[in-house]
């Protein structure tokens, strides 16, 4: 980050991602809803149609793992958000200064990523829980990598190089 940017939150996610899944996860089941108000047939095909649809909804949702998540810095923190937390807290905040490496890793052919965050404590060095950055995109995962690597430059550590 710029001097003079330590306040200013920095933040990756994947809301516009999630909300087209979403979406094309309701056309799918309307799509396969659509034979059943259309055609006058108990045939078969109109009830198979609903089922692949709601068959192919559930394997995209499988592999995919559609949820959000945001990956944040103010300069001092790094601040993971996701849909699971109601408390209205962050789901992971980590002091910048102890973050020592991170580890990024697709799952299933790119669709899903996988961010871990090493960091220095009193008791060594100690792995977050693995965060899973669903819906993220070569540029999003790029811009990740990037962040976190400021923050690595920034605490005088190594960055790490792909």
């Amino acid at each position: 980050m710029q001097p003079g940017n330590a306040n200013r939150i920095q933040s990756i996610h994947n809301l516009k991602a999630l909300f087209w899944f979403r979406a094309l996860a309701f056309l799918i089941v309307g799509a396969g809803a659509a034979p059943m108000f259309f055609v006058k047939s108990d045939s078969v095909y109109v009830y198979g149609a609903l089922l692949g649809s709601f068959v192919l909804i559930i394997l995209l949702w499988a592999v995919i793992k559609p949820s959000y998540t945001a990956v944040e810095s103010d300069g001092q923190r790094i601040l993971i958000s996701t849909d699971k937390d109601d408390s209205g807290k962050f789901y992971l905040e980590l002091p910048a200064s102890q973050m020592v490496s991170f580890e990024l890793w697709p799952v299933s052919g790119g669709l899903l990523w996988v961010l871990v965050i090493l960091r220095q404590t009193p008791q060594g060095v100690m792995r977050s829980k693995r965060i899973h950055l669903s819906l993220y995109g070569a540029s999003k995962v790029k811009g990740v990598r990037t962040l976190l690597n400021n923050i690595l430059i920034e605490n005088q550590r190594q960055p790490i190089i792909v």
